[in-house]
């Protein structure tokens, strides 16, 4: 999602996939492959944090 100069963007043998964004209810977040996992799991915290 972007542009860039780094190998994965200028590298035209690279195997890449596409990206589509979607929105995800944040309950199951942690449910689908989110990388890094501690990423889905720390937006699922602040928001159970956040609800109090």
């Amino acid at each position: 999602m972007g542009t860039g100069l780094g190998e994965e963007y200028t590298d035209e043998k690279r195997n890449r996939g596409t990206y589509l964004p979607v929105w995800v209810d944040i309950k199951k977040l942690s449910l689908i492959d989110v990388r890094p996992k501690e990423i889905a799991l720390k937006v699922q915290s602040l928001f159970r944090h956040k609800g109090k």
